[in-house]
């Protein structure tokens, strides 16, 4: 039976798909969900992800594979004022989008943000990151201030 969350699931979304190397998904498979985040010079958007971890039968290594989106935002223009991102108003995107996602900061298993652009050269954009981490905890952050690179 399908879950709430299910009817946000996106079909023939492109995702890495497990290769031959992964063993078989089991009771052993643990499903967790990642968070991405995109704050660029014009728009900003999220998007989630399930996941299982699954062993590398070659490497013995632990590994995220069957990746599929199951939420993907609606595009938001990034918020400025003057010459600062606009905290209060990435609070409120941040609220809206796991809102209408219907889960929890608590639900991510692990999360990752780009900041692009305008919005990378922007004073306070460290605190951006800061922001998310504190809602949603560990996260991987990547910038990149060449509005070229967007």
């Amino acid at each position: 039976m399908p879950t709430s969350h299910e009817s946000h699931v996106l079909p023939n979304m492109p995702c890495r798909q497990p290769q031959t190397m992964f063993t078989e998904k089991n009771q052993n498979s643990s499903a967790v969900l990642l968070l991405g985040l995109d704050f660029g010079s014009t728009t900003s958007s999220a998007l989630i992800a399930r996941s299982y971890i699954l062993a590398n039968s070659i490497t013995g290594n632990m590994e995220l594979g069957d990746i599929k989106i199951i939420f993907r935002s609606e595009i938001s223009f990034t918020p400025f004022t003057d010459d600062q991102i606009d905290e209060e108003k990435v609070n409120a995107l941040l609220n809206q989008w796991l809102t209408t996602s219907g889960f929890q900061p608590e639900d991510f298993f692990a999360g990752g943000v780009i900041i692009t652009g305008l919005a990378a050269r922007q004073k306070n954009a460290e605190t951006l990151a800061a922001l998310v981490e504190k809602r949603v905890g560990e996260i991987l952050v990547a910038t990149a201030d060449d509005p070229n690179l967007e």
